[in-house]
């Protein structure tokens, strides 16, 4: 039941750390790319919410 427990918490802790990677590259791409206003449209008013990595 550990081990159950144990694997499931793993990848649950993956899958948020792959969604914390992947609006980063988003958040890159779009700074790259010179789309602030996307930027500001689409993230502004979560950015409370998002990692210091990502801001």
């Amino acid at each position: 039941m550990r081990k159950i427990l144990l694997t499931l918490t793993i990848c649950l802790l993956s899958l948020f750390n792959y969604a914390q990677v992947s609006l980063t590259s988003e958040l890159e791409k779009a700074y790259g790319e010179e789309k602030y206003d996307l930027i500001i449209s689409e993230h502004s008013e979560k950015a409370s919410k998002y990692t210091a990595k990502a801001i």
